[in-house]
Order: structure tokens, then C-alpha cells, then sequence
């Protein structure tokens, strides 16, 4: 009796074949999969500066009216620069007495009853993020 030899596998050209075919279907989905990586990550980013923002305007805050008004206009932010997840945040802040009327602060060139700080984050990857606190004498006193 003779016995029938199996051909079971695929041959090389098969193979050459199919690593062609999943080469060039990969490499057009590369670049799309690559942009929307880099999209997903400017949210976390603008997240961060907002997260660094809200920390140093508590900071303000903590301070109060009192203290800050002995640094309008020079306020210097106790870490001005912050590193999260190897991205560094510029952190700068402001502040000046505002006077309130008709639903609008306008900057006073004398002492108020009124402290706006200004806190503005800024990161290669984003415009800048800024974030505004209103500190009152009557509220710490």
C-alpha cells in the first residue's frame, strides 16, 4: 500500500503574501491611531494646568485678604513652575484691587474692599489656562 503524504501548513509564498497584505493594511492605520493618542492627551493636559490653577488660587485663598494686600500687583506664586507626569506647567499669578458695579469689576488704582487674583497656567502643548479668585475684606475680618 502506498501512503498519501499530508500536505498540511501553508507554503512560503502564502505566507510572504499574507505579512504583505497585514504590512500595508497596518501601516494606513498607523497614522490615525498615532493623532488620536495625541488627542486623548490634551484633555489630561488641560486637566493638569486646571488641577495646578485651583492648588495655587487655595493657596490665595489661605492667605486672605490681609496678607495679600500687602503684594497686589507682585504676587509671586510659591512654586512657579510644576512638573506632573514629565510635563512642566508655568504657573503665574496677578493680582490687583477691583471695585464691583453694574455687574462688572474694573481695576482700582487705590486700596478696595475687593482682591482679584489671577492664576495662569502654561504648558507647550496648550493655550493658556487661567483661573480668577475674588477675595473680600469683609470675609476674613
Amino acid at each position: 500500500m502506498w501512503k498519501v503524504k499530508s500536505e498540511e501548513g501553508f507554503t512560503f509564498l502564502e505566507l510572504i503574501m499574507v505579512m504583505v497584505i497585514t504590512g500595508t493594511i497596518s501601516s494606513t492605520l498607523v497614522l490615525p491611531f498615532t493623532s488620536s493618542m495625541n488627542q486623548a492627551i490634551l484633555p489630561e493636559i488641560y486637566n493638569t494646568a486646571a488641577y495646578v490653577a485651583v492648588g495655587e488660587l487655595e493657596t490665595i485663598r489661605g492667605k486672605g485678604y490681609t496678607t495679600m494686600s500687602g503684594s497686589v500687583g507682585s504676587y509671586i506664586p510659591d512654586i512657579p513652575v510644576v512638573t506632573k507626569k514629565g510635563r512642566i506647567y508655568n504657573v503665574a499669578a496677578n493680582t490687583a484691587y477691583v471695585s464691583y458695579s453694574d455687574g462688572n469689576f474694573t481695576a482700582s488704582a487705590t486700596p478696595t474692599e475687593l482682591i482679584m487674583a489671577t492664576v495662569t497656567i502654561s504648558n507647550t502643548s496648550i493655550t493658556n489656562v487661567s483661573m480668577t479668585e475674588i477675595l473680600t475684606d469683609d470675609f476674613f475680618n
